[in-house]
């Protein structure tokens, strides 16, 4: 039963990094956008289930300056979503070193508090299931896990 906690632990420590790895993507975008106009595609409405927040996403598609065609999703208000409409036009910014990696200016993503509640929450369970735990038994105390 222990190894289950500990690897538990080390898994819920998964959920800070990707929360990092967002930050570091939106990083890669701010240090050096370029701006594009994207091809609206799709927009949808994505109901979290009475579970989550209901997101306005929209689906798009550029071309970098390369030439290459590229495809985005991005969740936004809904004075933009009323606004858009498949076929229509839309800015975006892209990070000039990957393409790939793409947003909507100026739209905030409501994912953000999410990820980072999500990320608070990793931190904590990682603490209760690791260290919290271990250092228990390391004092010769019995693993709060086997009572």
């Amino acid at each position: 039963m222990q190894w289950a906690a500990d690897v538990a632990a080390i898994v819920t420590l998964l959920l800070p990094v990707l929360f990092a790895a967002l930050i570091l993507q939106d990083r890669r975008i701010t240090e050096d956008p370029v701006r594009a106009v994207a091809t609206v595609e799709e927009k949808r409405i994505v109901d979290g289930g009475g579970e989550g927040p209901t997101y306005l996403e929209i689906r798009y598609s550029f071309r970098a300056a390369s030439g290459k065609l590229f495809h985005g999703n991005a969740n936004v208000g809904q004075k933009l979503y009323d606004r858009l409409a498949p076929g229509g036009n839309l800015e975006v910014e892209y990070a000039a070193d990957d393409p790939g990696l793409s947003r909507v200016p100026g739209e905030f993503n409501e994912f953000w508090i999410e990820a980072f509640a999500v990320g608070v929450q990793g931190l904590i369970f990682f603490w209760i299931l690791g260290p919290r735990r271990w250092l228990r038994v390391r004092r010769g105390e019995v693993d709060p896990v086997l009572t």
